[in-house]
C-alpha cells in the first residue's frame, strides 16, 4: 500500500510529541473552559495521534494491514481541518480583544464562513476516502475518490489563503494604530497589553497558521499525483512537509 515501509523512528518521534501536545491542550481547554478551541484542537491533535499509531503499526505490517493504512488515510488527513476550526476560532477572539476596528468582518462571521468551508472539506475528504477505500477493495479505479480528495483540500488550501490574508490586514491595522499611538485593545481588555503572553501569542498563532498553509500545499501536490505519485510514495516529504508541519503547530500552540 504504502510502497515503502514506514520509518519506525520518524513516526514514534511523531508519535510521541503529538501525545505530548494533546495532553498540553487537553489540560489548557479544561483549565481556561476553552470549549470550542480546544474541543477542536484536541480532536485534530487526537487524530493525528491515532493516525500515526497506525503507521507505526504498519512499520510492522506495511503490506498484510489494510485497515492501519488506510485508517492513518483518513486520520491524518480530516485532523488538520479540526486544528484550522481552531484557528479559525482564534482570529475570531482576537478581534473581540483588539477591537472590530481593525477587522474585515465582524468577529462572528470569521467562524461562520470559514468552519462552513472546513465542514465542506472534511465531507469531501470522508467521501473520497470511502470511495477509495471501495475501490480499491473491489479492484477498480480510484479516479474518483481521489479527485474528490483534491477537491478538499483544494478548498481547504484556498479558504487557509483568504484566512491568511483577513489575518495579515487584521494585525497590519492593528500595528498601525500602535504607532500612531492608537489604543489598541478594547477597553475591557486593555489589562491583557501589559502580559508577555498576550504579546507573543499572535507571533505564535502566525508560526502555526504558515505551517498548516505549508502542510494544505503539499497535500493538494501529493493527491494531485496519485496515489502512485513520486510524493506520495517517498515517505521524507510525508514526514517533513505533512507530520512536521502540524507537530510545529501543535507545539506553538502550546
Amino acid at each position: 500500500y504504502y510502497h515503502y515501509i514506514p520509518s519506525l523512528p520518524g513516526n514514534l518521534v511523531m508519535l510521541i510529541v503529538m501525545g505530548l501536545v494533546l495532553g498540553i491542550q487537553t489540560f489548557y481547554a479544561v483549565k481556561y473552559l476553552q470549549y470550542w478551541y480546544g474541543s477542536c484542537f484536541c480532536i485534530g491533535i487526537g487524530l493525528e495521534f491515532a493516525g500515526f499509531i497506525s503507521r507505526v503499526i504498519s512499520h510492522f505490517q506495511p503490506v498484510t494491514n489494510r485497515n492501519a493504512y488506510f485508517c492513518q488515510i483518513i486520520c491524518l488527513t480530516i485532523a488538520p481541518c479540526f486544528i484550522m476550526a481552531a484557528l479559525y476560532c482564534i482570529l475570531a477572539k482576537l478581534v473581540i480583544v483588539y477591537g472590530e476596528r481593525f477587522s474585515v468582518l465582524e468577529h462572528v462571521r470569521y467562524t461562520q464562513i470559514f468552519i462552513t468551508s472546513d465542514l465542506l472539506t472534511v465531507i469531501l475528504l470522508t467521501a473520497g476516502v470511502g470511495i477509495t477505500y471501495s475501490a480499491i477493495s473491489g479492484g477498480h479505479s480510484t479516479h474518483t475518490g481521489t479527485s474528490l480528495m483534491v477537491a478538499g483540500l483544494v478548498i481547504q488550501m484556498l479558504s487557509l489563503s483568504i484566512f491568511i490574508t483577513f489575518w495579515l490586514i487584521f494585525f497590519w491595522r492593528v500595528h498601525k494604530a500602535s504607532k500612531l499611538a492608537e489604543p489598541g485593545y478594547e477597553p475591557t481588555y486593555e489589562h491583557l497589553s501589559r502580559t508577555s503572553a498576550m504579546k507573543m501569542f499572535p507571533r505564535y498563532a502566525s508560526v502555526g497558521i504558515i505551517c498548516m498553509y505549508v502542510r494544505a500545499i503539499f497535500k493538494v501536490a501529493e493527491y494531485a499525483q496519485g496515489w502512485t505519485g513520486y510524493l506520495k510514495v517517498h515517505e521524507p516529504y510525508f514526514l517533513i512537509l505533512d507530520g512536521a508541519m502540524v507537530v510545529i503547530c501543535g507545539i506553538m500552540m502550546s
